[in-house]
Order: C-alpha cells, then sequence, then structure tokens
C-alpha cells in the first residue's frame, strides 16, 4: 500500500521510486532528506499500531478482491450500515476491550476502549490520517484512545476517511514517548498493515529518527 511513503511525501509505484532514489544517489536528480521517527512496539519496528477497530477493519479490507481507497470505503460503509441495523448486525468490528494504559508514566482513567491507535507518520493507511500531530515533534509518536460504541465508531472512522477534523470527548489524544498497554485478554494487534495475534501486553517507545530520499522534480 506504500502508507508509509505516502505519508512521507514519496508519491508512486515502489519500482519508479527505486529508480529515483538511483539516480539520485547518482547525481543525475535533484532529492531532499526527510525524516520520520520509527516506532517500537515491544522488539519489532515501525511506524503504525493499532488496537480494537483498525485491526478488525484492516482484516475485512484484505478480504476479498481489489484495494485502495474506494474498497476502504465500500468496507467502511458495510460496517457502518451493519452498526445501524436493528437487529445490532455484525458488532464484532466495534468490541470493547479492557485495557490499563499508562503514557509518559501517567495512567488514562477509562478502562474500556473500541480503538487505540499510536502512529509516528500522518496516513495510517486505507486513505485514513487521523494522526495528523505525528511527526510535528521529533522523539514522539502520536496516540488515539477511543471509548465508543458501534454507531459513533463508525461515522467518526467515516470523517477520518473524508479528512475531517475531529472533536470528540471519547477520544482522547496525547503526543508520547512511550507507553505501557496490559490488556484483559489478549487481543490481535496490527503494525504497519500486518497483524499479530494474541498479544497480552505491549511496549510502545519512539525508535530512532530515519532519514528518507524524496525526488524532487526538476524545475
Amino acid at each position: 500500500m506504500n502508507t508509509i511513503a505516502n505519508s512521507l511525501g514519496i508519491k508512486g509505484l515502489s519500482e519508479a521510486i527505486l529508480q529515483r532514489i538511483l539516480s539520485a544517489i547518482k547525481g543525475r536528480a535533484p532529492f531532499e532528506t526527510v525524516r520520520a521517527n520509527a516506532l517500537q512496539v515491544n522488539d519489532r519496528y515501525g511506524f503504525i499500531f493499532g488496537l480494537g477497530f483498525p485491526v478488525n477493519l484492516l482484516k475485512a479490507y484484505y478480504r476479498g478482491e481489489g484495494r485502495g481507497k474506494w474498497k476502504s470505503i465500500r468496507v467502511l460503509l458495510k460496517i457502518l450500515f451493519s452498526s445501524v441495523k436493528k437487529d445490532g448486525g455484525d458488532r464484532n468490528f466495534f468490541c470493547p476491550f479492557k485495557a490499563d494504559i499508562w503514557l509518559n508514566g501517567e495512567r488514562l482513567p477509562i478502562g474500556s476502549y473500541t480503538a487505540i491507535l499510536g502512529s509516528t507518520v500522518k496516513e495510517v493507511g486505507l486513505g485514513f490520517k487521523p494522526t495528523r500531530r505525528a511527526g510535528e515533534r521529533e522523539g514522539f509518536f502520536q496516540i488515539l484512545c477511543c471509548e465508543m460504541g458501534p454507531k459513533r465508531m463508525g461515522l467518526t472512522a467515516l470523517k477520518i476517511l473524508l479528512g475531517m477534523e475531529l472533536r470528540d470527548p471519547k477520544i482522547f489524544d496525547r503526543m508520547a514517548t512511550r507507553s505501557v498497554i496490559t490488556l484483559e485478554k489478549p487481543v490481535d494487534m496490527q503494525m504497519d498493515g500486518e497483524i499479530f495475534k494474541d498479544q497480552k501486553e505491549i511496549r510502545l517507545h519512539v525508535g530512532p529518527a530515519i532519514r528518507f530520499i524524496r525526488y524532487l522534480p526538476s524545475p
């Protein structure tokens, strides 16, 4: 999905990006560098981390054929319509989970969550840009912790996809350097689009700052 590259303003297919980088290194094309911190999640490094709804949305996206923003919209609308059905629809997308969360040594008071998302880049995949403050301060990541019912969570996800500003008292939004998340029961986690099963304790730390080559179009 080239999520990290897109978030850093590095556009194009992977092969074309590589070719432009090689040309830049050989001095045949102008370029600049952009820095972004990695995010350490236990013993792995990436840029994006999620629990709950972000994982369930990703699983639904991976099912069947097709990729891209329009599939994201179709999947999200299907989930949203399901959440407002009188029979309750498929509420598994919005199952709350209990977690004890510490951010920078401070314990959050909520206790039950529908979604947790942490990132050092603005775009987190599938066209979503909820962590718009990520990257504003080097050495920090943005983390969002949500406690919402199905309808509210679905509408919030749709607002994010449409680029609307989020203002909701049910969203805990913080810039952090470290976090420890202890889950009452094991849940699946996603990291940079890859799903890891049955996680019980998750430790987040800001990783090293990495420089990326960004191609500049010729004047």
